[in-house]
């Protein structure tokens, strides 16, 4: 079966239409004709889709011999913020300080921060030592993980944002040797303008690490 190349980055939906191009000029007309698009979304397969709100779209590329292109914007917000109302049962189950933990971790902050600081003590991949630039990535997204996996620093990543922002939206991910993996989605001249290279890897890397990296590899990379 086709694999499509469709992915969600912050606010901004890349995706591709059928292959018989059924519906490709309805959705391209949609705006003008007062139709609405909403969008169900799954980051990891076989897992339940969750509903994003209303997208529109802000482009695309009609094609007869292959499937089209379209770029959608979400018309509300989707921040990590977002994921911690959708546990929010699950958290307030929990006592004060368990709960205080996991909220700072899903937005890089706490103790989970603090154990990737002294873990990693620069940037994983370039050793940068600037903390105010660096953030606290999850490897298994937090919204997948248990709580103990929220929590567990070997689930994590200390990384400069630009690194950050596309191994979170599965642009780049890591082998077990360490070495950076680059999504077919990024372009050389992307690459080049963000300082990412493809001799990149990570500085070290620990038996507990490879569980969260395969997972990353398997249900985030965009191939």
């Amino acid at each position: 079966m086709r694999q499509y190349t469709d992915f969600l980055s912050a606010d901004t939906l890349w995706w591709e239409g059928e292959d018989n191009h059924g519906n490709d000029k309805r959705i391209a007309a949609a705006s003008d004709a007062g139709e609405h698009i909403y969008l169900f979304y799954r980051l990891v397969h076989h897992s339940p889709f969750e509903y994003k709100g209303q997208v529109e779209s802000v482009n695309f590329q009609l094609k007869s011999d292959k499937p089209s292109q379209f770029v959608f914007r979400l018309l509300q917000d989707q921040a990590p913020l977002g994921d911690l109302e959708r546990a929010s049962h699950e958290l307030q189950a929990l006592n004060q300080t368990e709960r205080e933990a996991l909220s700072k971790a899903r937005v890089g902050q706490g103790a989970f921060r603090r154990d990737l600081l002294a873990y990693w003590g620069g940037c994983a991949i370039t050793g940068i030592r600037v903390p105010e630039v660096l953030r606290a990535s999850h490897i298994k997204p937090w919204r997948h993980s248990d709580n103990r996996e929220r929590l567990d620093p070997y689930n994590g990543l200390l990384l400069l944002p630009q690194y950050d922002s596309l191994f979170d939206n599965g642009l780049i991910g890591f082998e077990d040797d360490r070495g950076i993996i680059i999504s077919r989605v990024l372009r050389e001249q992307d690459l080049t303008l963000l300082g990412i290279f493809p001799r990149d890897k990570l500085r070290q890397l620990e038996d507990g690490h490879r569980p969260y990296l395969a997972y990353h590899r398997e249900e985030v990379l965009v191939r």
